[in-house]
């Protein structure tokens, strides 16, 4: 099993500790001992660090701290310390091969009445149960009062076994230049459909106005991994994110700092913010198929289309709405109202317009078209286009792949359509340029496979491997 400090950092990462928890993880750490490192960096507050746990990131540095409030003066050594356990002992004999090598400290920030905090690479001679303790020099004043404006840092390692222990070269610590602000918080956002507002507070401005306290900003969609960071140029405390996706709900962070200062306070506390519906931004993608006509010249309709992606509906799809009539007889007007993804219904051998849109409580999504060509006849169904030749259906690289042969006369475009072994069977369709005739499908596959010119004459085809 892990040491109680690994599985102790591990939660620490995700939330934060009260007061009498943070005293019993200090407690815990004389358990725990270098070992092989674990990508992650850790800073335990409000104690000084023994880094016990072999944690790192990736470029192998290790941050440590110590209190600024308890600092316990080591006497004529001229260190500071959390306590005198932790004071320099100068024991490292020299050619001991059990003594650590001398840290390297890459930066520092203090925390004005919390701590010291430093990063630091520990080198590569780590010796079993090396601990690192940051430690202060007092050469800029006589007690461990941290009252000067610039002191200097220092991490020793100490080989808890041998007592041997080194000290890196120090590092000057700037009170304005290294302060770190607290994290800032946000409230709660204020949204529109494509804007979301929030105010800033907690920050110390130190007497500075707005346009001198600089602010890095950080959003991203809750469901997405990658977040967009930007500058902020504050006038007052609002903050305002623009051109956002409507109905959709974001995370937003905020971290700021003085213009002297070069750290960053850490990020604020996440907030989130959804915004309002739009109407749908996106036509639906629709297909059909029709039968050859009746002995009454009526031909059956069978109307589909896709589910548009949350991105396009901008909130939630009410219903669908179905418009058709005879392209020459306006009063001839059809309306359906359905929540299905697919509807029929017949109409005579006359050229019939197909329209469909998606609404939500906002509004109507672009309506999507097609037209029904005049069958030519009472008999038989016959199309102005010849159908699709030699269409076939093959596997390639772990895809499906469908080509035919170009038809002669001009088409606008080519669908496939397929359907997916199940039951019910499930049909997907997809588009393609009329100068294509080759395509990967997209979706789901299944064994058959039918391609189609713009007007609906068709050619079916086999998948060669039966659709595996």
């Amino acid at each position: 099993p892990l040491p109680r400090c690994w599985r102790g950092a591990s939660v620490l990462l995700g939330r934060q500790r009260s007061p009498a928890e943070r005293r019993r993880r200090a407690d815990m750490g004389h358990e725990c001992q270098t070992t092989v490192p674990f990508c992650v960096t850790i800073i335990y507050f409000q104690i000084l660090l023994l880094f016990h746990g072999g944690l790192c990131n990736m470029m192998n540095t290790r941050t440590v701290l110590v209190p600024t409030e308890s600092l316990h003066d080591c006497g004529n050594s001229g260190w500071c310390a959390k306590d005198q356990s932790r004071c320099p002992a100068n024991t490292s004999p020299s050619g001991n091969p059990d003594v650590p090598d001398k840290a390297k400290i890459i930066s520092c920030w203090y925390k004005p009445v919390q701590s010291v905090n430093c990063t630091f690479d520990p080198g590569n001679n780590n010796p079993h149960n090396t601990n690192y303790i940051l430690i202060i020099s007092k050469e800029k004043f006589n007690h461990c009062i941290m009252s000067d404006l610039e002191f200097n840092a220092y991490v020793m390692a100490l080989n808890n076994v041998t007592k041997s222990e080194s000290i890196s070269d120090p590092f000057k610590v700037m009170k304005r230049e290294h302060e770190k602000l607290p994290a800032p918080t946000l409230t709660e956002p204020d949204t529109t459909k494509t804007d979301l507002v929030t105010k800033l507070s907690g920050v110390d401005k130190g007497g500075l106005s707005h346009d001198h306290i600089i602010c890095r900003l950080r959003y991203r969609e809750s469901s997405a991994d990658l977040w967009t960071q930007v500058q902020v140029n504050l006038t007052d405390d609002t903050i305002t994110i623009r051109n956002l996706q409507p109905f959709t709900q974001y995370q937003v962070e905020v971290s700021c700092r003085k213009p002297i200062q070069i750290h960053w306070s850490d990020w604020s506390v996440t907030v989130l913010g959804k915004t309002l519906e739009d109407a749908p931004s996106k036509a639906l993608d629709i297909w059909l198929t029709k039968e050859a006509p009746n002995s009454e010249g009526r031909r059956q309709v069978l109307l589909r289309w896709k589910v548009l992606n949350d991105s396009d509906s901008h909130g939630k799809i009410l219903g669908y709405q179905v418009h058709y009539s005879n392209v020459n007889d306006p009063s001839s007007h059809m309306e359906i109202n359905t929540t299905e993804t697919e509807t029929e219904f017949n109409v005579t051998a006359v050229e019939h317009e197909v329209t469909v849109l998606a609404f939500n409580s906002v509004g109507h999504s672009p309506a999507s078209s097609v037209r029904i060509p005049a069958s030519q006849t009472t008999d038989l169904f016959l199309s102005d286009h010849p159908p699709v030749e030699a269409a076939q259906a093959f596997p390639e690289s772990g895809e499906l792949w469908v080509k035919w042969e170009a038809s002669n006369g001009t088409v606008s475009a080519y669908v496939i359509q397929w359907c997916v072994d199940k039951d019910p069977c499930v049909v997907d369709w997809q588009y393609v340029s009329n100068d294509t005739h080759q395509t990967r499908l997209s979706g789901k596959t299944s064994s058959r496979i039918q391609v189609s010119n713009d007007s609906g004459d068709s050619s079916d085809a086999a998948v060669n491997n039966g659709g595996q």
